[in-house]
């Protein structure tokens, strides 16, 4: 999920994106064609597994489990921003913090 400030007094603009449990290593934050692509992939935890099967069985397909309720995310995910006009990665700051991902450039570069 994703929060985006855009106050028109405040000389930049702001994305705060929650990423709970990932590390940098696994999101990439790069500027394509104008537009601010954030990507990553979050892996399942396989509760129903422990870490010696895990470990013996990693070669086999993950198999079906039982879960009454599944509301954790878990995949690949992709979010596109259009940046404004002149805006480069010099520009754009971003922190991962506490499993929130903020990001912010500038309204007028």
């Amino acid at each position: 999920r994703m929060d985006l400030c855009d106050d028109p007094d405040n000389p930049y603009i702001t994305a705060a994106l929650e990423l709970p449990g990932m590390k940098a290593e696994q999101l990439s934050v790069r500027i394509e064609n104008g537009n601010l692509i954030v990507e990553g992939e979050r892996s399942g935890p396989y509760l129903h597994r422990t870490t010696a099967t895990r470990a013996s069985a990693s070669s086999l397909p993950e198999p079906p489990a039982l879960y009454p309720a599944q509301e954790l995310k878990y995949g690949k995910f992709r979010r596109e921003l259009k940046l404004p006009s002149g805006v480069t990665a010099a520009h754009v700051r971003s922190m991962l913090a506490e499993g929130m991902l903020t990001i912010s450039w500038p309204r007028d570069p």
